[in-house]
């Protein structure tokens, strides 16, 4: 009988992992107009402003995070366990990997938050409320001591049909694209498109599927390997990454979920924990040194703030507004959106310019084209109450249209003064958390990492006390009781921007 592993013929070489290995089928997927966009849409967004090797793309990371669950793969068959002997199985994973990111929006995440910020906006216009949540009082959650009640907040409260993963499915289950699809892969089928969708979003929980869920979508998966890597070689940012080592150390272990069912799960040898460790905190300095570093972050914000601009002020091409648009051009016009990249918003950047109005959103743009960025005035930690009041005064902003009608009234809210020694700063005050990005997947129960600590007994590892890595992570963000239940301590870090030669 044939291996699937046979099929694997063609390589294309990546600067990152060497020549990774695809089949016919996947080259030809490849090279279609929805992979080809990914091309022209950098990784770290504007970042390469800061960090000129910054200019990877969304195209090789979509091969790396392949080439990583094909080691998995070969890494969990070789330890003598069946899930992927089924070639069918281990394609459709495969594609799940190679598609995880076919529904990025330009500048990547950048752009994404703007359409959050849009959805909410007419959400407000049309008398409709936000989903309601169990406490919509988020000082209430600040001051909380169940770090798990903040958790749930921060992960309801973004979109999720906006969300880049999401709209993965739109992509998938297009016409055009299904068609693709089922002539390349003829044994696919409508369902097993929706298995790929729903590795991809994290909310596959079926037995058939859930370990090779955990490839794609946990704390540790092969998006975050190569992530990490990619973004960490390309801007210059020390980090040390054991790739083989965390793959040599994967094995399969049973571990009862909160459901109460028994089930199979990916984890690791315990003599792994301090590369897991390193990695963690390799993770850590990627999001202070790269995601969050000063420049880089205000940039992408001003680029965040511009196009939100743009999107309520009906300035963006309308199929490219809702949903339902999106939907429609996938539908009947595909070629539309292939230029639904990067490029287009440095063309909304050119209509602004052109138009030379003199006005916020003009000096914003007029920033970016001659790489002006506003001082920074302060970085310090602030009190719990001056952050949640912060926070809640926030909220009101994205969910409130009319203290938020242009998209770019964040700049002149009180939220965005800040006093020092007396003297007030005409700037933003932005939020940069580490915490909630950082932690928040550790205290998802079908996310954690899992450690073999005895044969066929494995524990989450924030529940394996006195390790570094534990401590490191909370430390300025939450105070450690008794190694399960968090107070948040220090929760959010401000920056202060001082716009002044840029508006003036």
């Amino acid at each position: 009988m044939k291996r699937f592993e046979d099929s694997l013929t063609k390589k294309i070489y990546d600067d990152i992992h060497g020549f990774i290995a695809i089949n016919e089928a996947e080259k030809k997927l490849l090279g279609t107009l929805y992979f080809q966009r990914l091309n022209h849409i950098k990784q770290l967004s504007l970042s390469y402003f800061v960090f000129p090797g910054a200019v990877h793309t969304r195209f090789s990371h979509s091969l790396g995070v392949l080439y990583i669950t094909e080691k998995l793969i070969q890494h969990i068959k070789k330890k003598g366990h069946k899930d992927f002997n089924d070639s069918k199985k281990h394609q459709i994973v495969r594609l799940a990997a190679l598609l995880h990111d076919i529904g990025h929006y330009p500048l990547s995440h950048t752009i994404e938050k703007s359409y959050m910020e849009f959805s909410h906006f007419l959400s407000s216009k049309e008398k409709m409320t936000i989903p309601d949540l169990e406490n919509n009082n988020l000082k209430d959650f600040c001051d909380s001591q169940d770090i798990n009640q903040f958790l749930k907040y921060y992960a309801k409260s973004k979109d999720s049909e906006i969300n880049h993963e999401e709209f993965a499915r739109f992509v998938i289950e297009s016409e055009p694209f299904k068609k693709i699809l089922f002539k390349l892969f003829p044994k696919l089928n409508d369902e097993d498109l929706d298995i790929i969708c729903k590795l991809i979003t994290g909310k596959y929980i079926n037995d058939e599927y859930f370990i090779a869920s955990k490839l794609i979508n946990s704390r540790l998966d092969a998006d975050q390997m190569d992530y990490m890597m990619r973004d960490t070689i390309n801007t210059g940012i020390n980090a040390s990454i054991d790739l083989d080592y965390i793959i040599n150390n994967i094995d399969i272990c049973e571990k009862i979920y909160p459901d109460e069912i028994k089930r199979k799960t990916i984890a690791f040898n315990v003599k792994a924990i301090q590369v897991i460790e390193q990695f963690l905190l390799s993770k850590y300095y990627w999001y202070a040194n790269i995601l969050f570093y000063n420049k880089a972050y205000i940039v992408n914000n001003i680029a965040q703030r511009i196009y939100s601009h743009l999107l309520i002020n009906n300035k963006i091409d309308s199929d490219y507004t809702t949903i339902e648009n999106f939907k429609n051009i996938l539908n009947n016009n595909p070629e539309k959106f292939f230029f639904f990249n990067d490029d287009y918003f440095w063309e909304k950047i050119q209509d602004i310019i052109k138009e030379n109005n003199g006005d916020l959103v003009y000096k914003l743009a007029n920033s970016l084209i001659k790489r002006t960025f506003p001082d920074i005035k302060d970085d310090t930690f602030f009190s719990n109450n001056f952050k949640s009041e912060i926070l809640v005064n926030y909220s009101q902003i994205l969910s409130n249209n009319t203290k938020f009608k242009n998209g770019l009234d964040e700049f002149n809210k009180k939220i965005s003064q800040f006093n020092k020694d007396g003297q007030k700063y005409f700037g933003v005050c932005i939020e940069k958390s580490i915490a909630p990005e950082a932690i928040a997947k550790e205290y998802q129960d079908d996310k954690q990492i899992n450690i073999i600590v005895q044969k066929n007994n494995c524990k989450n590892i924030m529940d394996l006390k006195n390790q570094f890595f534990q401590l490191f992570l909370f430390d300025h963000q939450a105070e450690n009781n008794d190694g399960k239940n968090n107070n948040i301590k220090e929760l959010k870090s401000f920056k202060v921007y001082d716009f002044n030669k840029i508006l003036n």
